[in-house]
């Protein structure tokens, strides 16, 4: 019985830090993590991790994806102007993943029911632009 005490001691760290919901506002943040995913039924999504920086919630992720066809492209497309990527051609994609990364941003969570919404608000310089 010890050794499960001491296990479940040394998970309980991560245990405690651990938050199921981050509270809907604006977050300062960076790009974490970029790449286009295909799902089992060959449907294309180009997903983005982003890393919350400040002012609460450090270092939580929030997974932002986009559907790559149809109508759904212009929040995508809108996303990546805000980010000073303007694509001539959607086959361009993939070369500009890379580029993605480490961008701050500005982003606002939005719940609606079970669901919460991520929108990038604004490219920022540095931690210090103000909400």
């Amino acid at each position: 019985m010890n050794s499960i005490n001491d296990y479940l001691s040394q998970q309980d760290q991560t245990w405690q830090s651990i938050k199921l919901n981050i509270p809907d506002g604006n977050y300062q943040a960076m790009i974490q993590e970029a790449k286009i995913i295909q799902s089992k039924d060959n449907i294309c999504y180009l997903k983005l991790v982003i890393k919350i920086l400040a002012p609460t919630n450090e270092n939580s992720t929030v997974s932002k994806l986009y559907l790559l066809a149809g109508e759904q492209l212009k929040y995508m497309k809108k996303d990546l102007e805000t980010l000073g990527i303007a694509l001539e051609s959607l086959t361009s994609l993939p070369s500009i993943l890379e580029g993605l990364l480490n961008k701050k941003v500005e982003i606002s969570l939005t719940s609606k029911g079970d669901y919460q919404n991520c929108f990038i608000n604004k490219l920022i310089e540095s931690l210090a632009t103000p909400f």
